[in-house]
């Protein structure tokens, strides 16, 4: 027998795979609590932070492991990405401002209190409600841990735990600049400057789909960075500079979460047009001889 699949079905059949998973009454329209422009992919959804945070302090005790929860910007007006020489609309409130939201769980007492199985749960909990686990560092040393069964649970030092969305939030129109830049290989200068910059996996490092990075502002280091890449290649990079003040409105861009700090950079899924592109430096021989 073929039972037919309504809307008012299918949400209902949502909410009870979601009460069941987090163990507690709670159920909203996911769309509804989205409060950031995200990457999304299937039906996997983002939870508004405060939503979460609800959740985990209903189904675990934190104050039994000596800890509490909350969220925090990785961004604030005075970051650079907030900073730009820009044509479009400038930052006047803090509601107009780029924010890179992270949700944090401060171990005062480090992770004496709390076993890897609660841990794990957590993440597990936080993943559902799709924000991803990205370390936990211990807040004297910095020492930084990717994976839980590394952690050390003897420690009695402040530890903190980051969580972040699972897909990357949208820039707004304020937080791109007139220009960006962009490291590559010189050998594909050329065919760039013909067919402009197409989103590809070379040398990326993580999962995730075929990307261009743009550094929000021109790197002084940038050989420094050529050299990161030419660790595992033997060749020469060159740096083009993009003029973004004509591509706001026509190409989507997005936080990597990863860089907000050094070198802060956005990235496209889609293709850069030649005419927006020039090349500015290069090197030869791994040594500058560009003018």
């Amino acid at each position: 027998m073929i039972i037919p699949i309504t809307e008012k079905s299918l949400k209902q059949y949502i909410k009870e795979i979601v009460d069941n998973e987090l163990h507690c009454k709670f159920y909203e329209n996911l769309w509804n609590l989205r409060p950031f422009e995200l990457i999304s992919e299937g039906l996997i959804m983002t939870y508004a932070p405060h939503k979460l945070i609800s959740i985990l302090n209903r189904k675990y005790d934190f104050e039994l492991y000596g800890a509490s929860v909350k969220h925090f910007d990785r961004t604030q007006p005075n970051h650079p990405i907030n900073k730009q020489n820009f044509v479009n609309k400038p930052v006047n409130t803090t509601k107009d401002y780029n924010r890179l939201i992270e949700i944090k769980i401060y171990f005062k007492y480090g992770l004496q209190y709390i076993d890897n199985k609660t841990l794990e749960d957590i993440i597990h909990t936080c993943e559902s409600c799709g924000w991803i686990f990205a370390s936990i560092q211990n807040a004297y040393t910095l020492e930084e841990y990717k994976e839980i069964n590394k952690c050390d649970f003897t420690s009695k030092q402040p530890h903190n735990m980051y969580f972040r969305p699972k897909f990357d939030q949208k820039v707004k129109e304020n937080g791109i600049p007139n220009e960006c830049f962009h490291i590559c290989p010189t050998k594909l200068v050329n065919k760039i400057l013909k067919q402009g910059l197409h989103p590809k996996d070379y040398g990326r490092k993580s999962n995730h789909p075929e990307r261009v990075y743009l550094f929000l502002q021109k790197p002084i280091n940038w050989k420094e960075i050529a050299r990161t890449f030419r660790e595992s290649r033997n060749e020469n990079y060159s740096l083009l500079k993009i003029d973004t003040s004509k591509l706001y409105n026509k190409i989507n861009f997005y936080f990597d979460s990863l860089t907000m700090t050094d070198n802060p950079a956005i990235y496209t899924n889609e293709t850069i047009p030649p005419q927006y592109i020039i090349e500015i430096d290069r090197e030869e021989n791994n040594h500058e001889i560009f003018m």
